[in-house]
C-alpha cells in the first residue's frame, strides 16, 4: 500500500502516534511479533449497515484507554468503515474497541500499530479465534460485538455459528443479540432456522427477544406464529409480551386471540397482561371485552386487574357499571 492511501485510511489521532506496519494477512502473527509490553493495534474494515443505520458511533472523539469516556451517541453515522482497535498486552489480547472511522482518536501518549490490507474475512478469522481460545471470557463477548459490526457474509456465517450449540451459553445469548439486533433479512433467516431446533429454553427466549429487535419485515408475523404455535407455553408467554412492546393492529389481534383460544391458562393470563403493555387505544378496549365477556373468571379478574393500573377513564365507566349493576 502506497503512503498516500495509508494516510486516507489511518484514524485521526488527537493523542499518541501511529506506526505504520505494512500489510497483515496473519494478523495473530502481528500480535505475537510485536513488542514486549502493552500496546494498541487496529485497522479498517467495511462496517454493516441495517436498513439505513449504523450502530457505533461517537461524539466526535473517542478515548481509547477508557472505553470511549465521556463520547456521546454520534448524530452523523454516515461513515461506511470502521476502525477496529486491539490492546495487546506482553503478547496477549486483552481488549477489543469497534469505533466509527469518522470518530478522532484519543490514544493517550501511546502508539498506534496501524495495519494496512486487512480484509473482512482475515478480520473476522482473527476474532473468531480470540472467542474460541477463550469462549467463557470478556474478550470473546467482545469478539462477538465486534464480528457482528463487520460487513458481509463472514461476519453472518461467524454468528451463526456462535449461537450453535457447541458454544457456552453467554456466548450464543451474545451471538443471538447480535443476529437480530445488527444482522437485518440475514440474522432473521439465521435465527428463524435455529429457534425450530433448538432445545435450551434460555436461547430459545433470547431468540424471541432478537426477533423483537430485529428490523426484518417477517419478524412480528413470526413473533405472531411463536405466540400462536409453539410447544412451549413459556415461550409462546414470552412472544405474547415482546408483541405488545411492538403494538400495532396485527400484534393486538394475535394477543387477543391468545386470550381466547391458548390452551394454556397461564398463557392466557400472561396474554392479559400483554393487552396491559399495548399503548391505551389499543388495549383497553380489548380488556374491557376480556373483563366483560371472556368465559372463564380468573381471566375476566386480571382484565379488571390490570384495567385497575391503567388510570383510564373507560376502564373508571365499566367499574360503575359493575358497580351499578350489583346494587
Amino acid at each position: 500500500m502506497n503512503y498516500l492511501l495509508f494516510l486516507l485510511l489511518q484514524p485521526t489521532l488527537i493523542g499518541g502516534s501511529i506506526e505504520a506496519r505494512g500489510a497483515a494477512t496473519e494478523l495473530a502473527r502481528n500480535i505475537t511479533a510485536g513488542p514486549v509490553g502493552t500496546f494498541w493495534s487496529g485497522y479498517e474494515v467495511p462496517r454493516v449497515v441495517v436498513q439505513g443505520r449504523t450502530h457505533h458511533g461517537c461524539g466526535g472523539v473517542y478515548r481509547l484507554d477508557d472505553g470511549g469516556g465521556d463520547s456521546k451517541p454520534a448524530t452523523d453515522e454516515s461513515a461506511s468503515t470502521l476502525h477496529m482497535f486491539y490492546r495487546v498486552v506482553d503478547g496477549t489480547v486483552e481488549e477489543l474497541q469497534a469505533i466509527s472511522s469518522a470518530c478522532r482518536i484519543d490514544a493517550g501518549s501511546g502508539s498506534v500499530h496501524w495495519w494496512s490490507g486487512v480484509s473482512v474475512d482475515d478480520s473476522v478469522a482473527f476474532l473468531q479465534q480470540l472467542a474460541r481460545d477463550k469462549p467463557r471470557s470478556e474478550i470473546a463477548e467482545q469478539a462477538i460485538y465486534v464480528i457482528s459490526q463487520h460487513a458481509g457474509s463472514a461476519a453472518d456465517m461467524s454468528l451463526e455459528q456462535f449461537a450453535g450449540i457447541r458454544w457456552p451459553r453467554d456466548l450464543r445469548e451474545k451471538a443471538v443479540f447480535w443476529l437480530g439486533s445488527a444482522r437485518g433479512e440475514t440474522g432473521f433467516r439465521v435465527l428463524s432456522t435455529l429457534i425450530e431446533g433448538e432445545e435450551d429454553p434460555e436461547i430459545r427466549e433470547k431468540m424471541v427477544f432478537a426477533f423483537h429487535i430485529s428490523d426484518a419485515e417477517g419478524a412480528t408475523p413470526k413473533l405472531i406464529a411463536l405466540a400462536r404455535a409453539h410447544r412451549d407455553p413459556e415461550l409462546r408467554a414470552k412472544a405474547l409480551f415482546w408483541l405488545a412492546q411492538k403494538a400495532g393492529k396485527q400484534a393486538a389481534a394475535a394477543i387477543a386471540e391468545a386470550v381466547e383460544d391458548d390452551p394454556d391458562l397461564d398463557v392466557k393470563k400472561k396474554a392479559v397482561f400483554a393487552l396491559s403493555q399495548l399503548p391505551a387505544e389499543e388495549g383497553v378496549p380489548l380488556l374491557v371485552e376480556v373483563a366483560e365477556n371472556h368465559r372463564q373468571r380468573e381471566i375476566r379478574k386480571k382484565a379488571f386487574f390490570w384495567l385497575g393500573q391503567s388510570n383510564d377513564p373507560r376502564a373508571l365507566s365499566l367499574f360503575e357499571k359493575v358497580l351499578l349493576e350489583k346494587d
